[in-house]
């Protein structure tokens, strides 16, 4: 996505970042090789935890043991994966 490669030949992948795209708007203006982009990222992963968490059904869920949210940062490039830690704010690799 922070590429602009065609996606054509994968028309799911391809439908995922459409939907995705206007929410990842300002982090699309960061190019692909600055070393502040995986920050910017994951802090809009935490944003996003924080937003599904404002939603009534996500509540209920939470609190009824019925639904546990994880907020992960996934470098394609290199197969990386960071887990967030909610309690101390950081993410960590998996």
């Amino acid at each position: 996505m922070a590429r602009g490669e065609d996606l054509t030949h994968l028309p799911s992948v391809a439908e995922w970042v459409d939907f995705a795209r206007p929410a990842l708007t300002g982090l699309l203006d960061i190019p692909p090789k600055d070393p502040a982009l995986p920050d910017a990222v994951q802090r809009h992963v935490t944003a996003q935890l924080m937003t599904l968490r404002g939603y009534p059904q996500i509540e209920r869920g939470t609190a009824e043991g019925q639904l546990s949210l994880h907020g992960w940062f996934y470098r394609v490039d290199t197969g990386d994966l960071w887990e967030l830690d909610e309690t101390r704010g950081v993410f960590g690799q998996y």
